[in-house]
């Protein structure tokens, strides 16, 4: 409706020719002709441009084992750590807060394997298998 009456209102008709054209009121030709479609953007600006959040997710792939406070001094960035992680999570990319975990080490393995002795998931007899 809206196009019909925004075709027939630019070749010059008048509102009645239009409105016996289409079959509805004058009322909805005017606010057809005079309808501007809203712009998308809604709510607070971003503090990140798309090539910032590129050169973000470009640097978390390269090096996983980086921080997001590295990422954000190393690129200069003029935001926050916590919205270097957004992006990262935008960009699928997370859990950028590395940890260095020591190995497990022989009395440990021993520990879960007795462990599972006691709950019945491991028998006594079945040898441990190497982890």
């Amino acid at each position: 409706m809206h196009l019909k009456a925004e075709e027939n209102g630019s070749e010059g008709k008048t509102y009645k020719e239009v409105q016996k054209m289409i079959g509805c009121s004058a009322k909805m030709i005017s606010n057809a002709l005079k309808w501007r479609a809203k712009p998308e953007r809604r709510g607070r600006k971003r503090k990140t441009t798309i090539k910032m959040d590129r050169r973000i997710t470009r640097m978390a792939k390269a090096q996983p084992m980086i921080t997001s406070r590295m990422i954000k001094d190393s690129l200069e960035l003029p935001v926050s750590t916590v919205t270097v992680r957004r992006r990262l999570c935008v960009a699928i990319l997370f859990s950028r807060i590395p940890r260095k975990v020591p190995l497990l080490k022989k009395r440990h393995v021993q520990k879960r394997l007795q462990f599972l002795c006691q709950i019945g998931l491991l028998s006594d007899r079945a040898p441990p298998e190497p982890w």
